[in-house]
């Protein structure tokens, strides 16, 4: 049983993200292993965790925070760091065209619709090949790596743009039509755009003014 977490409008919050295949070449762990399980952090990432966790929780100062964890993943890419390889830049390259990431080029959506023969032959490998190292690095296969970006790419969109229209919307995002970006937000939320859209804005980053991805 989950314990229920209230707060008041006061706290913080330290969180790392991870870049897709960071996990995996960091722990070596296949992360499909890991992929929509709990897993305790320790298991993870070594006992070491808890002494930065009690560090955490003996200072106030949110840039003590930040040197505490920067310290701690410092230490590990040293210890663990394993090479980076041609199938690692492809979750790169498919975040890029989607602009998702702060390389500061413009999002390209013609280039949303990838074709899994052309990222296995840019990750130099044969498409079974590429498959395995994109369960074992990303936890997922390369299509719904790919249905998953496209997915962000609208949700976002929409939000930095809540005039637009759903199917402009789908069009910039990759979508054939409506149709299709509608059956992804089922899938992936179990709601249609427009309850999603709703929900959305109730959320707690939009609460505190905080909609930045």
């Amino acid at each position: 049983m989950k314990p229920n977490r209230r707060t008041g409008r006061e706290f913080m919050v330290l969180q790392v993200v991870f870049q897709p295949g960071a996990l995996f070449r960091l722990t070596g762990l296949p992360v499909h292993e890991l992929t929509d399980t709990f897993v305790d952090a320790e298991a993870v990432f070594s006992s070491e965790l808890q002494r930065v966790n009690e560090r955490l929780n003996s200072t106030d100062d949110s840039g003590e925070m930040l040197a505490i964890m920067e310290g701690f993943l410092h230490q590990l890419i040293q210890k663990n760091r394993s090479d980076y390889l041609p199938v690692d830049r492809i979750s790169h390259l498919m975040l890029d065209a989607a602009g998702l990431h702060s390389t500061g080029q413009p999002p390209t959506p013609s280039a949303l619709n990838w074709s899994v023969d052309w990222l296995a032959k840019e990750a130099c490998l044969s498409n079974k090949q590429f498959y395995r190292k994109s369960m074992e690095r990303l936890g997922i296969s390369p299509k719904l790596f790919d249905r998953i970006i496209r997915f962000n790419r609208a949700a976002r969109l929409r939000s930095d743009h809540p005039t637009h229209d759903w199917l402009l919307v789908a069009l910039e995002s990759g979508y054939y039509d409506y149709q299709h970006l509608a059956r992804d937000f089922r899938a992936f939320t179990k709601l249609n755009p427009n309850e999603f859209t709703q929900i959305d804005g109730l959320a707690v980053p939009c609460a505190f003014g905080d909609v930045s991805p």
